[in-house]
């Protein structure tokens, strides 16, 4: 590329045409707009350096502005929390019982963040998680450049990056941003071994299995095992295939052996019940008949635009995947779409369906992009859909707030000067239409910081059980009760060293008579009246109903 001096200023030359090979050297795009290149090339060429530090900032945003979510993020919390109060680092636990509906290295990993930490602090555990956004875009940078070239690779960060539900997923306290990782390093391992490096690349796929092995179960078979079996599909090399079956059934006993070193002292410490459950009942039950979040066959392709947003609005995207032809002439470059397509037929005949459990999935779809976005010719087409969807939000907020007072304020706490913001927003977008990755990964840290800023003003209130918590810490020796459902509401929140009572509704005001110096907490439809001869001490809104509570009486 030169510069080229035009009416008394400088402007960017056209990039050069496309190598033979369909790929680009670094800082190169295939654009033939001026505008376009000025700032989508400097983009591209420090992508993975802009991608991880964006997701830093967005990693902030999420624990600065948004609680802790119940029931799922309070729950895992509170596992975490029992570990380092019991100091049993073999069993999780859940109110006292064990707890097998997951394995324990988030919270082992949490644990550990703790002890260097000193205390058991929520902001250190939740970036536990969250930290796997950054590793997991820099893990796609090293997986992308192993199958094509460093730009290719800078474009898939980036398009990582782009996914809102990505960032959104990773920066909740789950397992999948975990499973997500060890699914990333066993393809890298893959790769290495298809290369030729067969004993260091079959050792890492082991390791990799152990490890998603114990940060979600056996779902990270689904997520590696089909690449590593379609090896003649992908692999460019000729290879001895009976030794890489070899190796690979090696590999699977490695990681099973990481697997079952923790399972089996566990099963044997938790009980025939929990040993039944964590070594099969929670795969069987889930894959066959799910006692959990049970979704019909097409359950993924109705829901994969929002895993796929904003780069489904993205006329660019969907013009170079129209316009590309055939399977990939590379045969490493495959790979990618082979993970993602698997992945996604596999988890669709499971029963039980969530729509974070596609999640790992998305890094090798964010490979896949960028193969058909860097090996089209002429990427021109803007981009107005971005804009338009922000301006939608932004009207649709105005008119939420003149609605009746006690329905914008209570209901859906949105307030005018979100809607200026987004409009705001609207603006820029429409200025950045020519220049794909600024605009879509705008589009999604815009999102990002919108909804949370809307949350952190009165949006969050249904969900936020901090209050109530710092009652419960101020009261360390008060028994707690609980109806309504108990599932680690209030645990960590309170930083409990009891289990709670579970109550049900007919008994709970009989309980408080009985245990004056205690603490009731109810959940649901009018809980404020389940105590007919006194009115809660704490009364607020939470996810739909209300949740109260009844403190010691002074």
């Amino acid at each position: 590329m030169e510069i080229i001096p035009a009416r008394g200023h400088m402007v960017t030359a056209t990039f050069q045409q496309i190598p033979s090979s369909g790929t680009f050297e670094t800082g190169q795009l295939p654009v033939d707009n001026q505008n376009y290149a000025s700032v989508d090339a400097v983009i591209t060429r420090n992508g993975v350096l802009i991608a991880v530090c964006l997701s830093i900032v967005l990693i902030l945003v999420a624990v600065l502005l948004r609680p802790l979510i119940p029931i799922d993020e309070t729950r895992y919390m509170t596992v975490a929390w029992e570990m380092s109060h019991t100091g049993d680092w073999l069993v999780p636990h859940l109110n006292g019982e064990p707890y097998s509906h997951k394995p324990p290295m988030l919270f082992w990993l949490i644990n550990a963040a703790w002890k260097m930490a000193g205390s058991p602090s929520e902001l250190v555990a939740r970036l536990v998680p969250a930290a796997s956004l950054p590793l997991n875009i820099l893990l796609t940078f090293i997986l992308g450049s192993k199958i094509a070239r460093r730009s290719h690779a800078s474009i898939a960060a980036l398009v990582l990056l782009g996914f809102a539900a990505f960032c959104l997923f990773s920066s909740l306290v789950l397992f999948d941003q975990l499973l997500a990782a060890a699914s990333l390093l066993g393809v890298i391992g893959l790769v290495d071994a298809a290369k030729g490096k067969v004993w260091r690349g079959f050792l890492l796929f082991g390791s990799a299995i152990g490890f998603g092995l114990l940060a979600k179960g056996p779902a990270i078979f689904i997520h590696v095992l089909p690449a590593a079996l379609l090896g003649p599909l992908w692999v460019p090399t000729k290879t001895r295939w009976s030794m890489w079956y070899l190796s690979l059934l090696g590999a699977i006993a490695l990681g099973a052996g990481i697997g079952l070193a923790w399972a089996i002292p566990a099963a044997r410490s938790g009980g025939a019940e929990y040993a039944n459950m964590i070594l099969w009942g929670q795969t069987a039950g889930r894959i066959v008949h799910s006692f959990d979040h049970a979704q019909p066959f097409w359950f993924y392709a109705a829901v994969s635009p929002l895993l796929l947003f904003p780069w489904v609005l993205s006329r660019n995207v969907w013009a170079a995947a129209l316009g590309k032809s055939g399977i990939p002439k590379d045969r490493l470059q495959r790979l990618p779409l082979i993970v993602a397509l698997a992945s996604f037929v596999f988890f669709s005949a499971i029963s039980g369906k969530q729509i974070y459990y596609l999640v790992p999935a998305l890094p090798f779809v964010a490979i896949a992009i960028a193969q058909i976005l860097v090996n089209r010719q002429g990427v021109k087409l803007s981009e107005p859909g971005f804009a338009v969807l922000f301006l939608t939000i932004g009207l649709a907020v105005f008119a939420f707030a003149l609605l009746p007072h006690k329905v914008s304020t209570a209901q859906i706490a949105i307030n005018p000067w979100i809607g200026g913001l987004f409009l705001t927003m609207a603006a820029i977008a429409w200025l950045l239409r020519r220049n794909l990755f600024a605009v879509t990964i705008f589009t999604t840290c815009g999102l990002f910081f919108g909804a949370h800023l809307a949350g952190y003003v009165g949006a969050f209130g249904p969900f936020d059980l901090n209050r109530l918590g710092k009652q419960l810490r101020d009261h360390p020796n008060a028994q707690v009760a609980y109806s309504g459902g108990y599932k680690g509401q209030i645990g960590f929140l309170g930083r409990l060293d009891n289990p709670v009572v579970e109550v049900d509704r007919s008994n709970a005001a009989a309980w408080l008579r009985v245990h004056k110096d205690g603490i009731l907490v109810a959940s649901g439809h009018d809980s404020a009246k389940i105590v007919p001869e006194r009115a809660p001490d704490e009364t607020q809104p939470y996810r739909g109903n209300e949740i109260s509570m009844w403190l010691p009486k002074k």
